[in-house]
């Protein structure tokens, strides 16, 4: 822990010395998150044109198929 001294003394800095954060929008900035944008659209395209399915898709895929093609018992 701060000992109180350390502590009013930060405080006071903090209240004479305000941050102000400021983001200032560049027409680079812009242009990089439109180029991102269409390239993350490329990316979605691309996985969804090539996806495969996954292991258990096609594990309950098979034993779906297997149920289906057997006789139940009596």
């Amino acid at each position: 822990m701060l000992e109180r001294k350390t502590l009013e003394e930060l405080q006071e800095y903090v209240q004479m010395h305000p941050f102000i954060m400021e983001a200032p929008i560049h027409e680079e900035e812009t242009n990089f998150s439109i180029q991102k944008e269409a390239s993350m659209v490329g990316l979605e395209d691309y996985i969804s044109e090539n996806r495969k399915e996954s292991f258990a898709e096609v594990l309950f895929s098979f034993i779906d198929k297997k149920e289906a093609g057997t006789k139940p018992s009596n």
